[in-house]
C-alpha cells in the first residue's frame, strides 16, 4: 500500500483501503453466522462493526489498522471452521494468516500461543466427555503443536534476520521501545509528578534527543541498545509494581472506554476540535456553580464532547449485548469462546502507558460478532433459546 502512495496513486491505495475495510464487514458476518446459527446473528454483527467509529475511521486513515483486521478475520473465520469440522487445511491456513497479520502489525505474536493454548485446553476436555480420544486428537494437542510450528516457521526467520544484523533476537524492537518509552515511563511519571510527555522527552524519545541523553550509546548496536531498554524498563516496573498495576488499568479503561470521538472529528474536517473529557466538563460546570439554565448548558457542550456522548452509549451497548451473549451460554460454543479470547487479548495487552482508543481496533471484529450473536439470543422467544450450537463442550 505504501508503494501505491510513493508511486503516486494515492487514489488507488484509498480504494483499496475501503475495500479491504468492506471485506472485513463481510468476514464478521460469516463468521458470527457461523459462530451462531442464529438467524440475524451476522446482519447484527456487520452492523455493529460497520457503524463502530474507529471502523469507520481506519477504513479511510491510511494505516496498518485495515489490513491487519482484514488477515486476523481471515485467520479468526479459518479457525472457527476448524474447531467445527476438525480439518487440518483450514488450521494450516489459519496460521499461515495470523503470521502475517503478524508481520503487520507485531501484537498478533503472542496470539498464536494462546490460540493453540485454547485447541489443546478444547481437544482436553473433549478427551474426557462422551467423545472417544481418536476422535479428538487432532484437534486437541496435535492440532495446537500443527499450529504453533507452522506460526513458528514463518516467523522466526524474521527473528534470524534481525539478530543477524543487528545483534537483536526480538521479532519486533517495537516491544522494549514501548516498555521503556511508556510502560516504564509511565511509572517514572507517576512517582515523580510529572506528565507522560515530559518523562518521554527527558528520555529522549525522539530520534534527534537520544543520544544526546545517551551519548555513550552513539557507537553501540541497535540490539546493545535494546537490550538497555529492556533492562532499565524491567528495572523500573519490578521495583514499583504496583504503581504500574495502576498504570495499567487506567491505560486498559482508556483503551477499552475511550470513543475516539476527537479523532473521528478531527478527521472528517474539524481540526480544530476541543478534546475534552466528560469527566472534565462535568468538574468545570460544577466550580461556575449551578445558576446557568440546562438549556443554555447543554448549548455550550464542545462537539467532541456531544459526539463523545453518542459514540461511548453505543460502544456500552455493544459490550453489554457480548456479554449477555456470553453469559446467557455460560460461555457457549467453542467458536464462541475462542471469539472471545481473541477479542479479550487485544484489549488486555494494549493497556499501560501507551494506552490509545486506536488500541482497541483489532478488538472490536470479535466483540461486534459477540454482539450481534447476543442480540439474535436476545430477541429470540425464550421458550426457542436452546441451540444444539450451545450444547456444553
Amino acid at each position: 500500500m505504501m508503494t501505491g502512495a510513493f508511486h503516486d496513486h494515492l487514489l488507488w491505495v484509498c480504494c483499496a483501503q475501503i475495500f479491504l475495510a468492506t471485506l472485513s464487514v463481510v468476514l464478521v458476518a460469516r463468521i458470527a453466522e457461523r459462530a451462531f446459527r442464529r438467524p440475524g446473528a451476522g446482519v447484527a454483527a456487520a452492523w455493529f462493526f460497520a457503524c463502530d467509529p474507529l471502523s469507520i475511521e481506519y477504513s479511510i486513515r491510511l494505516m496498518s489498522e485495515t489490513l491487519f483486521v482484514f488477515l486476523l478475520l481471515l485467520s479468526l473465520d479459518r479457525m472457527v471452521v476448524y474447531l467445527k469440522t476438525r480439518k487440518t487445511c483450514p488450521l494450516l491456513l489459519a496460521a499461515i494468516l495470523l503470521a502475517s497479520a503478524t508481520y503487520v502489525r507485531p501484537v498478533g505474536y503472542w496470539l498464536a500461543l494462546c490460540c493453540a493454548g485454547f485447541f489443546a485446553l478444547y481437544g482436553a476436555i473433549q478427551t474426557h466427555s462422551t467423545m472417544t480420544r481418536a476422535h479428538t486428537k487432532n484437534i486437541g494437542v496435535w492440532g495446537a503443536l500443527l499450529f504453533i510450528t507452522v506460526f513458528a516457521l514463518l516467523v522466526i526467520p524474521w527473528q534470524i534476520r534481525n539478530f543477524h544484523r543487528s545483534g537483536y533476537a526480538g521479532f519486533s524492537s517495537v516491544v522494549e521501545k514501548n516498555l521503556y518509552f511508556y510502560e516504564a515511563a509511565a511509572v517514572t511519571a507517576t512517582i515523580e509528578h510529572r506528565t507522560l510527555l515530559e518523562e518521554q522527552i527527558m528520555l529522549g524519545k525522539q530520534d534527534d534527543s537520544y543520544f544526546i541523553v545517551h551519548p555513550e550509546q552513539a557507537g553501540w548496536t541497535q540490539g546493545m541498545r535494546l537490550k538497555f531498554m529492556r533492562a532499565e524498563a524491567m528495572h523500573i516496573l519490578s521495583a514499583h509494581p504496583f504503581v504500574f498495576f495502576a498504570t495499567y488499568l487506567r491505560g486498559l479503561g482508556v483503551v477499552s472506554f475511550s470513543p475516539g470521538a476527537t479523532e473521528f472529528l478531527r478527521m472528517i474536517g474539524m481540526p480544530q476540535v476541543q478534546d475534552v473529557s466528560l469527566a472534565e466538563y462535568l468538574k468545570k460546570t460544577i466550580q461556575q456553580g449551578s445558576g446557568a439554565p440546562i438549556a443554555s448548558r447543554l448549548q455550550g457542550l464542545p462537539e467532541s464532547l456531544l459526539v463523545s456522548i453518542v459514540f461511548e452509549i453505543f460502544l456500552v451497548a455493544v459490550y453489554v449485548l457480548a456479554m449477555l451473549r456470553l453469559t446467557f451460554s455460560r460461555g457457549g460454543t467453542p467458536a464462541v469462546c475462542l471469539i472471545a479470547l481473541v477479542s479479550f487479548y487485544f484489549l488486555l495487552v494494549s493497556g499501560g502507558g501507551q494506552a490509545v482508543s486506536r488500541l482497541r481496533t483489532p478488538a472490536m471484529p470479535g466483540i461486534a460478532i459477540l454482539a450481534g450473536g447476543g442480540i439474535a439470543q436476545v430477541l429470540k422467544p425464550s421458550g426457542k433459546r436452546k441451540n444444539s450450537e450451545d450444547a456444553k463442550w
